[in-house]
């Protein structure tokens, strides 16, 4: 059936170059008016996760941790596939890392509050935005440099 098919791509070589590079500027147009969202690994920030198990309401966490860090949080919970791992997840973006006595007197309060949930910390990590800048521009030099590979190609 496609045996004797012909494909001019040459041929319309111009036409495939101007809407490739039309698709280009209207993306970056797109990223340079609305920025580009990134993650607390790139802007800085603290994220604190804790293990628990049963149900968590996340509403809850957020308004204690609010309140105890005196910002506005994120407060995300993942599962295993097992479903026996359940995580939740506070994230603060800020521009200097939490203090060890204010993560502690975090852990109590989350600790005292759902002990049903055997609330236990996992892990904290704070990353300093110079770090994540540094580690942004690597990124960003990557995509450009992959981008001009599969152009050239």
């Amino acid at each position: 059936m496609l045996k004797n098919k012909k494909f001019d791509f040459v041929g319309n070589l111009k036409l495939y170059l101007i809407v490739s590079a039309a698709i280009i500027l209207v993306g970056l147009v797109v990223a340079l008016v609305l920025g580009p969202v990134v993650h607390i690994t790139f802007s800085g920030g603290t994220i604190i996760t804790y293990s628990y198990s049963g149900e968590i309401d996340t509403d809850k966490v957020a308004q204690i941790a609010a309140d105890t860090i005196g910002k506005t949080v994120g407060v995300d919970t993942t599962s295993g596939i097992d479903n026996d791992s359940q995580k939740l997840v506070i994230s603060l973006a800020e521009k200097d890392a939490l203090d060890v006595q204010l993560i502690d007197k975090l852990d109590d309060k989350l600790v005292k509050e759902f002990k049903d949930n055997k609330l236990d910390s996992a892990e904290v990590l704070s990353v300093s935005p110079s770090v994540g800048a540094v580690f942004f521009a690597k990124c960003l030099v990557a995509v450009l440099i992959a981008a001009l590979l599969v152009i050239i190609y």
